[in-house]
């Protein structure tokens, strides 16, 4: 299958999953229910508050269960003004994580830098 890539994370696959890495994929990009994944790209889930995520690596165990391994970003803080999270300037990792694609809150969004040099993001609940 195309997409197929070498994992980078096998250590923390293993040390989180307990599963050798002949038990699952890992792929550079995947469509799952109509929505395209790929490696760089972010996505957000709300666990007590607004989570976001950068995916490093798209993982499918034998039994199909799609999974990311993931930097989580820090935010700063919500604007009420733009409606938007801002995001800390340097993307300042948080901790990694390997996710199930069903705790994600939508599709993959973007980051945008607003002119007064702000990264911004504004989430898509609705899709």
């Amino acid at each position: 299958m195309k997409n197929i890539i070498s994992s980078k994370h096998n250590e923390f696959v293993f040390n989180t999953l307990n599963i050798p890495s002949n038990f699952f994929n890992s792929y550079s990009k995947i469509n799952f229910k109509g929505t395209d994944y790929k490696i760089g790209n972010y996505v957000t889930n709300f666990i007590n508050e607004v989570c976001l995520y950068e995916i490093l690596e798209i993982i499918v165990l034998q039994n199909n269960v799609v999974l990311f391994t993931v930097h989580q970003i820090q935010l700063v803080s919500y604007n009420l003004h733009f409606k938007a999270y801002e995001v800390d300037s340097k993307k300042s990792i948080i901790a990694i994580s390997l996710i199930n694609i069903e705790q994600f809150s939508g599709p993959p969004i973007n980051i945008h830098q607003i002119p007064n040099g702000k990264l911004m993001i504004r989430l898509k609940e609705y899709y």
